[in-house]
């Protein structure tokens, strides 16, 4: 089998998403799914651009379009906010 590897800007990230021994990473334009465990991705991402908000979901801040209760929204896209993620997310937003 051979390995694909795949270059993307963090600009285009939206989000990305724990999936068993898989993250699921979500573009504007694709998602793909690779063998990686979700802290080895997170541990790739710069922290000044993304934030973890929930036990399974990393988010790119500069693509919320809005907050709303215990959800953040990337354009249509509803992720969850944990609740053991919560405040440091709003410190972190300026909230």
């Amino acid at each position: 089998m051979r390995r694909k590897i795949y270059k993307i800007q963090y600009g285009d990230l939206l989000y990305a998403e724990a999936n068993g021994n898989y993250t699921k990473i979500v573009t504007g334009q694709s998602m793909i799914m690779p063998s990686m465990a979700f802290s080895n991705f997170a541990e790739l991402l710069p922290q000044s651009a993304f934030i973890r908000i929930h036990r399974s979901f990393i988010i790119n801040k500069a693509r919320i379009t809005h907050i709303e209760g215990n959800r953040v929204f990337i354009n249509t896209i509803e992720i969850p906010i944990g609740s053991n993620y919560k405040d440091d997310f709003l410190k972190e937003i300026g909230f």
